[in-house]
């Protein structure tokens, strides 16, 4: 029961009632700040094992460029703002980011489950392929899996998403 109330007890205690006693916006402000530089070291090592389980090293910093500094400084901050992640994240800036935001697994499956049969109907045996694939990963997601993912992604000629000064250290080596 006490693993189970921790969070609740976290979140009025620290955050609810961290915000409300904070009197003025200075004293807000520093609450947030505080609560902000607290989550970076864990945002940063999040990170850091993220990266190393998709079989990636962490980019070198040193070697950046300074705009590229701030935007890699930016998603890690964005990290710490979790629901935004997804919004920051270079591979989800596209046409379709806000219909990306609704979607879910079980969607995807049966969105894939629906188009493979349509794709082999029409003869289109690339994407009859894709979509069976796709839908495959669904079932069973090696792709998530750490270091089995970087290598089944490797197997399905899945290049990675590096950030500037980034490289593969096992798994897409090849690619």
């Amino acid at each position: 029961g006490f693993f189970k109330a921790y969070p609740l007890s976290y979140i009025d205690r620290v955050l609810v009632n961290g915000f409300k006693d904070a009197t003025g916006s200075r004293a807000k402000f520093g609450w947030a700040l505080q609560m902000a530089l607290g989550t970076m070291p864990l945002s940063v090592m999040s990170n850091y094992m993220t990266y190393y389980a998709k079989g990636l090293d962490f980019p070198d910093i040193t070697q950046m460029s300074p705009s590229e500094l701030m935007k890699f400084g930016g998603e890690m901050i964005m990290g710490n703002l979790g629901v935004f992640l997804n919004l920051a994240d270079a591979r989800n800036q596209n046409k379709s980011l806000i219909i990306s935001q609704f979607k879910t697994a079980p969607l995807e499956l049966l969105g894939d489950m629906i188009s493979t049969p349509l794709a082999l109907a029409t003869g289109n045996w690339k994407e009859a392929g894709k979509d069976f694939i796709d839908a495959a990963e669904h079932v069973l997601p090696l792709r998530t899996l750490p270091v089995i993912g970087a290598y089944w992604d490797a197997a399905l000629k899945h290049k990675p998403y590096l950030q500037p000064h980034q490289h593969a250290i096992y798994g897409h080596k090849g690619l």
